[in-house]
């Protein structure tokens, strides 16, 4: 009787209820014995997580004989193979979708003068993770968080507690959601798609923060043409601090320094194009209301994280394909 074993199988277990579920038949013809039992088996996988969570794995179930090489025993499929029935199978954050037959037969050197082949078949599941359930509890949930610290971008710059505070409590909304993401995860030692996200959207929240630092410090105007006779920088700090000490003699209020940018003179350049470009570009933010500084972080900052969502679909996407 074949001698055959679950290769990476870590743990197996008979069904003796009510008595070993095992079954032997011979055909008419007396050609083929038929050999059936039921069996528990628990099988080794080596996941990746770099999808995390659009992520598909392939588990392999390997079944050979153990004494006998491939020329006492050639184990192989039967036609169909392996019949798939995956309404009977619901597996808790994966979907089964396949199981496919193939062969994992291979060659090993025995008592080091000459080769032997080991006969082997293998049954390969194929398990994509369910994404809605992390879609609701982290993606939806991070969207919105950097959107609403976006919104400190229309919220007036003189307005230091409302804008501070919406800050940090976004940044600090982001960082627990992650670690308690991470506390479902096996460690391992590469990012996974889940932390290229959060680690984007951390960022993205930090650097709205020190947005409304520079915004509050700093204001950007324009050369009147006055002074566009005179040789000033593309970036000129003017002013400084203006102290304004009330009775009590305990608050100073901080004045923002004022950058003045004017336009190009003399020969072109790639001094003076650069300059140009900047008038230009701030030109088309100064005419708006508000802080030029607020007023670029209203398009800048959106527009980068729709870039994102687009790459960042698209390659991971990919990647499950």
């Amino acid at each position: 009787m074949p001698d055959i074993f679950f290769a990476q199988g870590k743990k197996a277990i008979r069904h003796y209820v009510v008595r070993r579920n095992a079954g032997l038949w011979l055909n008419k013809e007396k050609t083929q014995l038929f050999f059936s039992e039921r069996l528990t088996v628990t099988n080794f996988c080596a996941f990746d997580f770099r999808n995390f969570p659009l992520d598909r794995q392939v588990c392999s179930l390997p079944v050979e004989t153990y004494a006998f090489h491939g020329l006492y025993v050639n184990t192989s499929f039967k036609a169909p193979g392996i019949q798939f029935d995956n309404f009977k199978f619901k597996i808790p954050q994966y979907t089964l979708s396949s199981v496919l037959p193939s062969s994992c037969s291979y060659d090993y050197l025995y008592e080091g003068s000459y080769y032997l082949n080991q006969s082997c078949v293998q049954a390969d599941f194929t398990f994509d993770r369910q994404f809605s359930y992390y879609f609701v509890q982290m993606y939806l949930p991070s969207i919105l968080i950097v959107l609403v610290s976006f919104l400190s971008f229309w919220v007036p710059v003189e307005n230091v507690p409302g804008r501070v505070s919406l800050g940090v409590t976004s940044l600090l909304t982001l960082a627990t959601q992650f670690t308690t993401m991470q506390r479902s995860l096996p460690p391992v030692s590469y990012m996974k798609a889940m932390d290229v996200w959060m680690f984007f959207c951390i960022v993205g929240v930090f650097l709205a923060m020190v947005e409304f630092t520079l915004a509050f410090n700093f204001k950007i105007v324009l050369a009147s043409s006055a002074d566009d006779k005179k040789p000033v920088p593309v970036l000129q700090p003017v002013a400084t601090i203006t102290p304004d000490i009330d009775p009590l003699g305990t608050n100073i209020k901080r004045e923002p320094k004022i950058i003045v940018i004017s336009e190009a003179d003399g020969k072109p350049s790639v001094a003076s194009l650069t300059r140009g470009f900047v008038v230009g570009f701030v030109k088309r933010f100064h005419a708006k209301k508000g802080n030029v500084i607020d007023n670029i972080s209203k398009v800048l900052f959106p527009t980068t994280f729709v870039v994102f969502n687009v790459v960042y679909w698209l390659h991971y996407t990919r990647q499950e394909q």
